[in-house]
């Protein structure tokens, strides 16, 4: 169901085979057990975590049982349909989740055994991660954009215009963002690694552009690039010249 969760999420540009989701909105995921399901018999519990050290106290670990109802201020789950050995749930990813790679931990709980004593409980990891990212389609996001052009141009677009030259002489060349390729996200996740900024925190869309703004600088950062400061420019030169 990765392809559908993805068109719904308009993520589907991303040259990614991992499952791309923005928080605050549901998506589908369905699960194959080894015999039939049972709701009357059968439970399933849902972990969700990030980082290195995940802690529910800091929002990077989420446990979730089901739900009666969804609703994006929180992590939930409700079961859509079963048939034989598959199953289908409704997901929900908290509006304030912090954005980065998730690993998944599911287990499959059986009320009845053949033998009297614990429930038959099983457990698997699954094999990739899922990546959430902001969600600027959702009104309670702090990125929320309510106009659509906007959100192709700022959020969508992977091409467009940046200015050079001089201020009395400038002019537009194309650039490509690049922000679908296969590697862009893993980088950003390792820069994110790097930052002083705590896993939790990523949550905020504020702390993680300033995070990510310092880690751009070499200079005093030990970022990407190595800014070149040789020339003085008048303000009103360098608003022109930066675009």
């Amino acid at each position: 169901m990765i392809k559908e969760n993805k068109a719904n999420h308009s993520t589907d540009q991303y040259d990614n085979k991992r499952l791309i989701l923005r928080r605050g909105k549901e998506f589908k995921m369905k699960l194959k057990l080894d015999k039939e399901f049972d709701p009357e018999k059968h439970s399933i519990v849902f972990t969700f975590y990030t980082g290195d050290k995940p802690a529910i106290s800091k929002g990077t670990l989420c446990t979730l049982h089901e739900s009666q109802k969804l609703d994006n201020k929180d992590w939930g789950f409700v079961l859509e349909k079963h048939e034989g050995e598959e199953v289908t749930y409704t997901m929900m990813t908290s509006v304030a989740a912090p954005v980065g790679y998730y690993k998944v931990l599911i287990e499959s709980i059986c009320s009845v055994t053949d033998s009297p004593g614990s429930p038959n409980v099983t457990k698997i990891t699954c094999p990739e991660e899922i990546f959430v990212l902001f969600n600027c389609w959702c009104p309670e996001d702090g990125v929320f954009l309510d106009d659509e052009a906007k959100r192709e141009e700022y959020v969508l677009n992977d091409t467009g215009l940046i200015w050079v030259g001089t201020y009395r002489d400038f002019e537009p060349i194309p650039w490509n963002f690049g922000q679908y390729e296969v590697c862009v996200l893993e980088c950003a996740v390792y820069l994110l690694s790097n930052a002083n900024l705590a896993v939790g925190a990523r949550s905020d869309p504020v702390k993680l552009t300033r995070a990510l703004s310092a880690l751009v600088n070499s200079n005093d950062e030990g970022g990407m690039l190595w800014g070149r400061w040789t020339e003085t420019y008048p303000p009103t030169q360098l608003i022109l010249r930066n675009g």
